[in-house]
C-alpha cells in the first residue's frame, strides 16, 4: 500500500524560486503524492508558474486566496488536503529526490508520530549541512524532542512529516494572530498529542536563506507585541508539556534576546537608508524599555566578545553606542562579504 502524501506550499510573490521548488517535488522518487498550492495573493508572475506547471501534471492542486498571511494560507492548505501524511515546503526551498520516500517510509515503518531530517543550508556565507535532531540515534523521547525544537530552526515546519490523523483530530492549526515561529506553536501543539519521535541521519531538505525579502529579514519594532504574544503562548505550552521551570526560562530569555538583536539590525539598517537619527534613538528606547524586554535583559547570554559588549549596552541602556557599535559591526561584515564574494 502506498498512503498518499500532501506536500502544503504557501506561496506569495516567489516567481525566482517556485520554478525550482515544484521542479524539485515533481521528480520525487516517491509518486503518491498532491502539491497543494495556496496562493496567498501573488501580484508578480508566480500564478502563471504554477498554472504552467499545473498544465501537465494533475498532481498539483492550485488556490488562491486574498492577501492575508503564511498562517492563514498553510491552514487552508490543511484543509485541502487529502493524504494520510502531511509535509510543509517554503516557496523559495526545494528538496532532495529522495525526501518524501525517507520520511514516509521511516515513520511508516516505525509507526512514529513525526519524523524529521536534516537539512543543507544555503546563504551569502556559504552552503552548511546541518541537523537539529540528530545525535547518533534515530528514536527522540519527547523531553529530548522538546528540546531539539526549541532551538536552532528546530521549530520549523519544513523537514518534517506529520500524521494527518493527529492534525485533524486535535484540530491543530496555525495561530494566524501570530506572524513569526508560528511554525513553532503548531508543532508544540503537535506534540502535545505525540509519543514517537523519529530522525533521519540524511540531509534532504534545502534551506534557501538568500531570499532577503522573507519576513525575519524585516522585522522592525512593531513586531514586538505579536513577539510579546508569542512568547507567552510557547510558554503555556512547554508548561502543559511539563517542560523544566529553569529550561523554559533559558527559552524565553533566548526569544527575548534574539528579538532585540533582530530589531537592533533592521533598524540600523533603515537608519542608514534614511538617515533618520532621532527617530532610530526612539525606537531603541522604546525596544529596551519595554517591560517585557526589561524582564529578561540582564540575563541575556553572552557567546563571544561582541555579545559581551552589545549586552553591556543593552544593560545599561547606553542607546548611542549601542547603536554605533552595531552600524560598525554592520559595515565590517558588509566589507567582509564583498571580500568573500571576489
Amino acid at each position: 500500500m502506498n498512503p498518499l502524501v500532501s506536500i502544503i506550499i504557501p506561496v506569495y510573490n516567489c516567481e525566482k524560486y517556485i520554478g525550482k521548488c515544484i521542479e524539485s517535488i515533481l521528480i520525487q522518487s516517491y509518486r503518491n503524492i498532491e502539491i497543494v498550492i495556496i496562493d496567498d495573493g501573488s501580484v508578480d508572475k508566480t500564478r502563471k508558474i504554477i498554472e504552467r506547471y499545473g498544465s501537465y501534471d494533475e498532481r498539483i492542486k492550485y488556490f488562491t486566496q486574498k492577501n492575508s498571511g503564511p498562517s492563514v494560507a498553510r491552514n487552508r492548505g490543511i484543509e485541502k488536503s487529502s493524504g494520510q501524511y502531511l509535509t510543509f515546503i517554503d516557496s523559495d526551498d526545494i528538496v532532495n529526490y529522495l525526501y518524501i520516500e525517507r520520511l514516509l517510509r521511516k515513520i511508516e515503518n516505525n509507526n512514529y508520530d513525526i519524523v524529521c531530517c536534516g537539512y543543507v543550508d544555503e546563504s551569502k556565507y556559504g552552503i552548511v549541512k546541518l541537523n537539529d535532531f540528530w545525535n547518533s540515534k534515530d528514536e527522540l523521547n519527547k523531553q529530548e524532542f522538546l528540546d531539539c525544537v526549541c532551538s536552532g530552526v528546530g521549530g520549523v515546519l519544513w523537514s518534517k512529516i506529520f500524521r494527518r490523523d493527529i492534525i485533524f483530530k486535535n484540530n491543530i492549526r496555525m495561530n494566524s494572530k501570530i506572524f513569526m515561529s508560528e511554525d513553532l506553536i503548531f508543532i508544540l501543539e503537535y506534540c502535545k498529542y505525540s509519543n514517537r519521535f523519529g530522525v533521519l541521519n540524511e540531509n534532504l531538505y534545502y534551506y534557501n536563506r538568500l531570499n532577503d525579502n522573507s519576513i525575519s529579514s524585516n522585522i522592525d519594532i512593531r513586531y514586538l507585541e505579536n513577539y510579546i504574544l508569542l512568547v507567552n503562548k510557547i510558554k503555556e505550552l512547554l508548561v502543559y508539556l511539563n517542560v523544566d521551570n529553569k529550561n523554559i526560562r533559558n527559552i524565553e530569555i533566548s526569544k527575548a534576546q534574539t528579538l532585540v538583536n533582530n530589531i537592533l539590525v533592521s533598524e540600523c539598517s533603515i537608519y542608514l537608508k534614511s538617515k533618520n537619527k532621532n527617530q532610530l534613538i526612539n525606537n531603541i528606547k522604546l525596544i529596551l524599555n519595554d517591560k517585557f524586554i526589561k524582564k529578561y535583559k540582564d540575563e541575556f547570554i553572552s557567546n563571544s566578545i561582541l555579545d559581551k559588549i552589545i549586552n553591556y549596552f543593552i544593560r545599561e541602556n547606553r542607546y548611542k553606542e549601542l547603536i554605533f557599535f552595531n552600524i560598525l559591526i554592520m559595515r565590517l561584515r558588509e566589507i567582509r562579504d564583498k571580500i568573500l564574494r571576489r
